[in-house]
């Protein structure tokens, strides 16, 4: 039902938390089959750092920015993200993800979920008036707004990482199309999840912001009685095309989250956990 398929052998051979992109470049522009995997190693946790609380509601979050990256947006984004743990799996409801918007509005994200719509699920979803998609695994609706989702069953495993991509797939006058994907790199098995149509005024991907998010999306469940999770983000690439602009730390936010806790070297990763 779903695309299952290799990914064009092209490796970064390194550490993510000591690797230096800067001006980097795939042989053509930004086509997501010749996008890099790369190959981490997962860093120490290191010292417990204090995150933020600016008033804000919702979950705990990494924010990130792309320095040097064109104001007018990417049009094609990776992140790699490993699960380490979640305690209660039957009745865990984190979402772990990636969150950004389009140059003119309009929310997008993707991750994953041990109790979402197919148990374990890898989801994109792009919110606001005006998408469609023809995926099979796509459908009309986002968090119970306007917008189109894709969900798939996605059997993860913890202490794997997963590299998700959204990258533009098709552009003309009117519309552009964008895909999301994820790969297990463990196997190097890349699944797309879908291509989501959108109306072309929004432009590309913003750019200037972004978070990594671990949430609870079953909102019923008091704090008490959150079972704990923990999510390491690695930072995320952007691209325009082809060229690569690396992703840094811009704050660590509390939030409204339960209990967060961020290990982080502040540039380049950090470790959320969150619950009891």
């Amino acid at each position: 039902m779903f695309a299952y398929r290799k990914m064009f052998s092209l490796f970064v051979g390194v550490c993510l938390t000591t690797a230096s992109y800067a001006g980097a470049q795939v042989p053509v522009a930004t086509n997501v089959a010749e996008m890099p995997h790369e190959q981490v190693t997962l860093p120490a946790k290191g010292s417990l750092q204090a995150g933020t609380n600016l008033g804000h509601t919702g979950s705990a979050n990494v924010s990130w920015e792309y320095p040097g990256a064109p104001a007018d947006g990417l049009d094609a984004m990776r992140i790699t993200m490993s699960p380490q743990s979640y305690a209660n799996p039957d009745k865990n409801f984190v979402y772990w993800a990636y969150d950004s918007r389009f140059v003119h509005g309009e929310t997008y994200y993707m991750g994953l979920q041990p109790n979402g719509e197919y148990g374990k699920t890898a989801l994109f979803s792009i919110f606001g008036p005006g998408s469609s998609s023809a995926s099979a695994a796509c459908k009309a609706g986002a968090d119970d707004g306007a917008g189109t989702s894709c969900h798939i069953h996605y059997p993860w495993e913890l202490k794997h990482s997963y590299q998700f991509t959204v990258a533009l797939v098709k552009e003309d006058a009117a519309t552009t199309t964008w895909e999301g994907s994820v790969t297990d790199l463990s196997t190097q098995v890349r699944t797309v999840i879908g291509d989501i149509t959108v109306p072309s005024a929004r432009g590309y991907l913003r750019s200037d912001w972004a978070v990594t998010f671990d949430e609870l999306f079953e909102r019923s469940i008091p704090c008490p009685a959150q079972p704990h999770s923990e999510i390491l983000f690695f930072h995320p690439i952007g691209y325009r095309h082809g060229r690569e602009y690396p992703g840094v730390i811009k704050s660590l936010n509390t939030n409204s989250g339960c209990n967060p806790k961020f290990y982080s070297d502040n540039k380049d990763f950090a470790y959320v956990d969150e619950g009891n």
